[in-house]
């Protein structure tokens, strides 16, 4: 009798600690998020212009990763540098490219050159330097696989099979990212924990301490894009963290009492001697009309050499993907949080080049939108290098107290414009993916291990 009492009172126990873990959706929650942006991306397997739109594909931001074998990353610091006095030849002005900087150090006594192009021993004709982080010991280069196109599971002959079907960000069968994703498409997610405060379905979060230890979600990391011309090389430059967090129903783009399912948004420019729609972005209202607003800080951005007029056009600067899901414009009255338009801002920017001494400027103009966990199209493949056509789609699988995985969406679309009148040049797009993963407080989670544990002991003691 004493062990059947026993027994009750540690179902009982279990019980309540299951209700309460299950029924609590207000107060403080646990989160663990992640944010990534897929772009330059193509959900077709069909031809967009380019070779590799044969496939599906896009490169995530931020990278992490270095895809440029062919020119080694050097500090951005490193090159070009200002010369004076007689090292100038005629016609330069007192900037002039340097091939080595303080990443791209000399060969030191023991070391191996690297070798010839399509040699197996060395040596290599001087001036002799390398980059160590992209060289082994043995001077031969670093390789990865790096291309948006490339799958992780296949290969043919060695090499990556590249990707002739979507891959999903999210398997929802096994509840992680699809394993057949590449290593490039994995990218380097902004990513970390913290607190929420929620009142079901509505959460919010403060934004990330500067320290590198501090709560929140974060990443620091340099990469670079693959040899492709007339890009000589493309570096990114990442240092990004979460900005506050506000998302619930009836906000971002459809409020409470919204009857419009859908959204879209154009953009104008140059199509030869005409002009028209190159760009386009669709976002589809959610089932709960469920999505808010939360930007990074920090900055993103890319050093160029853009290879023109015989020499390197060097570019350096913001990209603007800290402002997606900006806070955009609100709806009136006053503290509603509504959102009735994107939030655009511009930077500019100026190519130097290396052969002709000129520079051109061109301004770069960012659409940004708030999140939402419906479905977004972005569609960019009228003009440019990197053709887009992408889908991504949100959810909330959350249960009623509020454990679960939301995943919100929100379309990126970038222009780059000379300022020439009439000579625009090309835009860019993409979609940001962010998940927020709400997981059980570890009391409970230490309690229903307590509780089990008692059940257990207690069905041994019985037998």
């Amino acid at each position: 009798m004493h062990t059947r009492k026993l027994w009750l009172v540690g179902l009982i126990s279990l019980l309540l600690v299951v209700a309460s873990a299950s029924v609590s959706s207000a107060g403080t929650r646990l989160y663990t998020g992640s944010w990534l942006a897929e772009s330059f991306g193509n959900d077709k397997a069909s031809d967009l212009g380019t070779e590799e739109s044969h496939y599906f594909q896009f490169y995530p931001i931020p990278q992490g990763l270095n895809c440029n074998y062919y020119a080694p990353y050097c500090p951005n610091y490193s090159t070009p540098i200002t010369t004076t006095g007689s090292s100038l030849a005629p016609g330069e002005n007192g900037t002039k490219w340097a091939p080595r900087g303080p990443g791209c150090t000399g060969l030191t006594a023991g070391q191996t050159p690297r070798p010839a192009k399509g040699a197996t021993s060395p040596p290599r004709t001087p001036p002799l330097y390398r980059n160590p982080q992209h060289f082994t010991g043995g001077g031969y280069p670093k390789t990865a696989s790096c291309w948006g196109y490339q799958m992780a599971t296949l290969s043919v002959s060695g090499y990556p099979y590249p990707a002739t079907y979507y891959l999903p960000p999210w398997d929802q069968t096994l509840m992680a990212p699809d394993p057949r994703r590449g290593l490039v498409q994995r990218g380097a997610p902004v990513a970390g924990s913290d607190d929420a405060t929620t009142t079901f379905p509505n959460f919010n979060f403060p934004a990330a301490g500067t320290a590198s230890t501090a709560p929140g979600m974060r990443r620091a990391t340099i990469g670079s894009f693959g040899n492709v011309p007339p890009y000589l090389y493309s570096y990114t430059y990442a240092d990004l963290r979460n900005g506050a967090g506000d998302f619930g129903f009836g906000e971002g783009f459809f409020g409470p009492a919204a009857t419009l399912t859908q959204l879209t948004f154009t953009v104008n420019g140059a199509i030869g001697t005409a002009s028209g729609t190159v760009a386009k972005m669709k976002v589809k209202r959610g089932a709960n009309r469920f999505g808010g607003v939360m930007r990074l800080l920090g900055d993103y951005s890319t050093k160029v050499c853009f290879f023109t007029n015989g020499g390197c056009a060097l570019g350096y600067g913001s990209w603007n993907y800290q402002d997606v899901g900006a806070t955009a414009y609100k709806h009136f009255p006053t503290g509603s949080k509504h959102v009735t338009r994107s939030y655009v801002t511009s930077n500019i920017q100026v190519y130097f080049n290396t052969a002709i001494a000129t520079q051109s400027p061109f301004v770069v103009v960012a659409h940004r939108f708030p999140w939402t966990t419906g479905t977004v199209t972005v569609t960019a493949t009228v003009r440019g290098p990197a053709n887009t056509f992408e889908v991504r789609k949100g959810f909330d699988n959350r249960t009623a107290g509020g454990i679960g995985t939301v995943q919100l969406v929100t379309p990126i679309l970038t222009e780059w414009l000379s300022q020439v009148a009439g000579s625009d040049l090309f835009e860019t797009g993409g979609i940001g993916v962010m998940q927020i993963q709400f997981v059980p407080e570890p009391g409970v989670a230490v309690s229903l291990i307590a509780g089990m544990s008692l059940l257990v002991v207690l069905k041994r003691y019985r037998s």
